[in-house]
């Protein structure tokens, strides 16, 4: 009897033991100073059958390849930093891996505290080389030690002994969750030291969940911003006299002046040592990275996003952007802030819960008008612009709501308003989208002139808008006795009608 045989097919021999054999020719893998974004891998010879499709490159989208000689150049969608450790590249065609060498050194790097378990439990160690260990305090004092980092349940702090830099431009960046406890406004204390350094403080107010008021202090100076985010964010720090900038996932939230830089001092903690205002910190430390240098935008974007995705690969559920590359400043009114909403369902959230190419920052203040917003935008979002780092700042710009409704302003008055914002902003750069009014319970009068404006807005917004969201025109908005989509008050929304405004204003955002 013949026996019975296994043919392989010859297209099959040639694309997996070729390329297997050719792909145990690689001689190595690196990325490098000089390029962050660049993957190189070198090889006995070339084969330009192979194509940057052929590769995945673990916590990285691919972007393109190309050959020069038996070198072939992978470039991913943001820069590798030295957080990223080594990497995981996948060649698909066989599913075998190799170890990228990351060559990328941090600028001025004082201590890198990823916040898991070591060989002692009492030690965070810091993983620099600087030898800048620190100390969980003893028994109830220290935190636990869980999956995602330290976690703090009020009283626990971490000691610095050797971080020690003097009064100097610093750049301090942390991922953290918070938990929310008790009623009114807890101070959320990340970073202290013999002065309160560093501070959070989240509102629990029902109507503004999650809005985050960051704080720096440093002996009688500080600043006061208050700003809306998820619970699990990367936040930076850059201090330098007279210039202090905060960083929400990698974008810019704040610029403004600090009278002088942090002193860091050897007795710096992480995590509260004193009961002040009535709070400690609560929730979950991840990383904490201390420069001392002002670092650029480009490089507190690519740590942070560096951050994000160690978060996520930790299991950080959260929409957490990993792979940003748009900047969103939403800037407005309550309805941009969330109100009446709970959890992380205002739309700024919504939209990196859509897309993680988008950091968005929440800057809607209640009862904010679009005049206000125009007389204050040169101070107040100008600064935020960023050049480098991110492939676009966008502004969405949401009001006159309270203009016309609260405050007695015509439509042209409003509309005047909305278009020397908007124009001011293009004019240092952002990519603007004008927003229309939605209904609202209310006079008739201001009705018409909603309508009238409305009006206006949709005819002539190319004049001084990059895109326009017509969400007036969206079926959903048409009548505030909905409670699917409007809350009780016929003025703010749900979290389904906050739903409904990042989906239409997604694809804007991407396609100005």
């Amino acid at each position: 009897m013949p026996g019975i045989g296994i043919a392989i097919s010859p297209h099959f021999r040639n694309n997996n033991f070729s390329l297997a054999r050719y792909w145990a020719t690689l001689i190595s893998a690196t990325v490098e100073n000089a390029a962050p974004t660049h993957v190189v891998l070198t090889f006995a010879s070339a084969n330009n059958s192979v194509t940057s499709a052929d590769f995945t490159v673990a916590g990285f989208t691919v972007s393109s390849g190309s050959w020069a000689g038996a070198v072939f150049t992978i470039v991913v969608n943001r820069p590798v930093t030295f957080l990223d450790l080594a990497l995981t590249i996948t060649f698909i065609k066989t599913g075998t891996t190799a170890v990228v060498t990351n060559n990328v050194t941090a600028v001025s790097l004082l201590a890198y505290y990823d916040h898991v378990q070591g060989a002692d439990a009492d030690v965070l160690y810091d993983k620099s080389g600087n030898a800048k260990h620190g100390n969980l305090g003893d028994g109830a004092a220290a935190p636990v030690w869980s999956a995602t980092g330290n976690t703090f349940a009020g009283g626990q702090h971490i000691d610095l002994p050797n971080l020690t830099a003097g009064a100097a431009p610093c750049t301090v960046i942390y991922s953290r969750s918070a938990t929310i406890i008790g009623a009114g406004y807890k101070y959320i204390f990340a970073l202290t030291g013999n002065a309160i350094i560093i501070a959070d403080r989240l509102s629990v107010d029902v109507n503004y969940p999650g809005c985050t008021d960051l704080t720096h202090f440093n002996g009688t100076a500080y600043v006061h911003f208050p700003l809306k985010t998820s619970s699990w964010s990367t936040i930076a720090f850059v201090v330098d006299a007279p210039s202090l900038t905060i960083y929400i996932n990698g974008v810019k939230a704040y610029v403004g002046a600090i009278s002088t830089d942090i002193n860091l001092t050897n007795n710096m903690t992480i995590g509260s040592t004193t009961n002040n205002d009535g709070s400690w910190f609560y929730g979950i430390i991840g990383y904490t990275v201390f420069h001392s240098a002002a670092l650029t935008d480009a490089q507190v974007y690519a740590e942070s996003l560096s951050l994000n995705n160690a978060s996520r690969i930790r299991g950080v559920t959260q929409a957490l952007p990993t792979s940003a590359s748009i900047q969103v400043i939403c800037d407005g009114d309550s309805l941009t802030s969330g109100y009446a909403a709970t959890g992380l369902t205002d739309y700024p959230n919504r939209l990196m819960y859509y897309n993680n190419t988008i950091a968005a920052v929440n800057l809607g203040v209640p009862g904010q008008r679009i005049s206000t917003m125009d007389t204050n935008g040169a101070a107040k979002i100008d600064p935020l612009y960023m050049s480098t780092g991110v492939s676009k700042s966008v502004c969405v710009a949401w009001a006159a709501t309270n203009d016309i409704f609260s405050f007695g302003q015509t439509d042209v008055q409003a509309y005047n308003s909305l278009v020397s914002y908007c124009q001011a902003r293009q004019a240092t750069g952002f990519k603007v989208i004008a927003v229309t009014c939605i209904a609202r319970t209310g006079l008739a009068g201001p009705e018409a002139y909603r309508v009238s404006f409305n009006t206006m807005v949709r005819t002539n917004w190319a004049t001084f808008a990059d895109g326009l969201c017509d969400l007036d025109l969206e079926a959903e908005f048409s009548d505030y006795n909905d409670t699917t989509y409007y809350n009780a008050d016929k003025v703010h929304l749900t979290a389904t009608g906050y739903d409904i405004v990042a989906q239409n204003l997604l694809p804007i955002i991407l396609s100005v």
